[in-house]
C-alpha cells in the first residue's frame, strides 16, 4: 500500500527517508521509494537493501513480499525481508500465501514458496488460482489440468477440465465423465458438503 501522510511523516520524522522522493511502499520490513521514475528498496532503518534500478516494485497484498521487475532485462524477482528468489524469470504472479507462480524464458510455468525456492519445475503452459479458494490450476500443453491443494497436495488430474467456482467456500472441477468439489482449502470434498452449504445460503431470513 501506499504509504499514507501520517506514515510518511513518521519515516521523515525518524530521518528513516527524505522527504524528496514522489511515492512510498511498505511491505514488511522494506520500503519502496519512487524519485525521478527509479524504484530504490531500503529497510526499515533507511539502509539500501539493492542498488539496482528497478523499472517496477509492487507490493504484493496483505504479505511482506514485493514482486520486482528489473529495469535493464525486464526479469521479475521476488524481495522480502529474508528472500531474494531471482532466476531469469520472464513472469512472476502472486497466488495466495506464500506461493507464487512464474514463467521460465522458455514459457514453461512453475510454482515458488518464497520461502523454499521453486517447488513445482516449470512444465505447465498456465497456472492460476483457482477462484474463490486457496487452490492452484495447472495446465500442461495437452490442457491437463493439474489441481494442487493450499498446502501444495495433488488432489486431481483431468483432461478437458472446467474449474469453477460454487460460492465463497467451494470450486468444482468437472468434465464430461469427473465432477470433483473443492474446499476452501482446495482439498476434495463429498458433494453432500456442497449442498448442504448452498440450501444453507438459499434459506430465507426468518424473523
Amino acid at each position: 500500500h501506499l504509504c499514507d501522510r501520517r506514515q510518511r511523516q513518521m519515516c521523515i520524522r525518524d530521518r528513516i527517508l527524505s522527504p524528496k522522493y514522489e511515492s512510498y511502499q511498505i511491505a514488511g520490513e522494506y520500503i519502496s521509494v519512487t524519485e525521478d521514475g527509479k524504484n530504490m528498496l531500503y529497510d526499515i532503518n533507511g539502509n539500501y537493501i539493492d542498488q539496482k534500478n528497478y523499472s517496477s516494485i509492487v507490493e504484493v497484498e496483505n504479505s511482506s513480499y514485493f514482486i520486482a521487475i528489473d529495469g535493464q532485462d525486464g526479469t521479475y524477482s521476488i524481495i522480502s525481508k529474508d528472500t531474494n528468489i531471482k532466476n531469469n524469470y520472464k513472469n512472476i504472479a502472486y497466488l495466495f500465501n506464500n506461493l507464487f507462480a512464474f514463467t521460465n524464458q522458455d514459457g514453461k510455468s512453475g510454482i515458488i514458496d518464497a520461502t523454499k525456492g521453486e517447488i513445482v519445475e516449470a512444465r505447465y503452459e498456465l497456472i492460476l488460482k483457482v477462484d474463490g479458494v486457496n487452490a492452484i490450476e495447472a495446465r500442461d500443453t495437452n490442457g491437463v489440468a493439474t489441481i494442487y491443494s493450499s498446502d501444495m497436495k495433488e488432489v486431481c488430474t483431468m483432461s478437458g477440465a472446467i474449474v469453477e467456482n460454487v460460492n465463497k467456500e467451494f470450486a468444482v472441477v468437472y468434465n464430461q465423465t469427473e465432477r470433483i468439489y473443492l474446499d476452501k482449502n482446495g482439498n476434495a470434498v463429498e458433494n453432500t458438503q456442497v449442498y448442504l452449504s448452498l440450501i444453507h445460503i438459499s434459506e430465507p431470513t426468518r424473523l
